[in-house]
C-alpha cells in the first residue's frame, strides 16, 4: 500500500528545494517565491524579476507575469526535468 503522506512529504520537500535554489539564482528570499506560487494569495513579480525567474527556471517572462500557480510550477517541472522523464 502507498503511504500518501510519506509521498505528500517527499514532493513537497523536493518543491522546497527548488524554491530555494530558484531564489538564489534570482536574489530573492525564499518567501517571495513562495508567495508567487501560493495558491490563496499568489504575488506578481516585476518585469525585471520575471526576466530574472525565467531565465533560472528555463520559462518564459510572460509565464511568471499571467501564469496561474498550478500553470508556473508545471512550466517549471516541464522545463528542468531530464530527457527521458
Amino acid at each position: 500500500m502507498l503511504d500518501t503522506n510519506f509521498t505528500y512529504c517527499k514532493v513537497f520537500a523536493i518543491m522546497i528545494i527548488k524554491q530555494v535554489e530558484i531564489a538564489k539564482l534570482v536574489g530573492v528570499s525564499t518567501g517571495f517565491i513562495s508567495r508567487v506560487l501560493s495558491k490563496t494569495d499568489p504575488l506578481k513579480p516585476s518585469w525585471k524579476t520575471a526576466k530574472k525567474l525565467a531565465k533560472a527556471t528555463n520559462t518564459d517572462p510572460v509565464l511568471w507575469l499571467e501564469g496561474t500557480p498550478d500553470q508556473i510550477k508545471a512550466g517549471i517541472k516541464n522545463n528542468n526535468q531530464p530527457p527521458g522523464e
